[in-house]
């Protein structure tokens, strides 16, 4: 039960990086043929059932996509 707790606690767990590489995995996917004004990072966190905590990664990724 320790290393459970020890282990997906702040952003260097596991969990954590698994939830970021998966909204890194998703963005192209949602925003894929989109102009950027009609991207809604609540929406696709909405849509995702991404947790609340990575909304600064989601708007961060999203960012990234479009300057690319």
């Amino acid at each position: 039960m320790v290393f459970y707790h020890a282990s997906f606690t702040g952003k260097e767990s596991v969990e954590y990086k698994a939830n970021v590489g998966a909204v890194e995995l998703l963005v192209p996917f949602y925003c894929q043929g989109t102009e950027i004004q009609c991207v809604n990072s609540a929406n696709f966190m909405q849509s995702f059932h991404v947790p609340h905590y990575l909304a600064s990664v989601v708007s961060e990724k999203i960012r990234e996509y479009y300057k690319n």
